[in-house]
């Protein structure tokens, strides 16, 4: 996925790239919120930045079993708080299903 910014004829002033499996998304009053054309009702919930005991660290291992437990326990979403979050879970949902 590429984001570009509408600038019309202004600099550029950012733009991002991330790797995810999301080609298109659409909200409509009909159908609510589609994600490659499926329709999908969020389930999630607010993700800190800290992993427990471990602290503020972010271990790559501590990130994948956070997604992993949440995914297992249903959840599609996550919005984080307080400090940036790490970057390990933008890579772990296309990593493994």
């Amino acid at each position: 996925m590429h984001f570009t910014p509408d600038v019309s004829g202004a600099h550029l002033i950012d733009e991002a790239s991330v790797e995810t499996g999301i080609r298109t998304v659409t909200v409509d009053a009909r159908h609510g919120l589609r994600v490659n054309r499926k329709s999908v009702k969020l389930k999630g919930g607010c993700l800190h930045h800290d992993n427990g005991v471990l602290g503020a660290v972010s271990l790559y291992d501590a990130e994948e079993r956070k997604i992993r437990k949440l995914k297992e326990s249903g959840f599609n979403a996550v919005r984080t708080s307080h400090n940036p979050p790490s970057s390990a879970p933008d890579v772990l949902p296309g990593k493994r299903s």
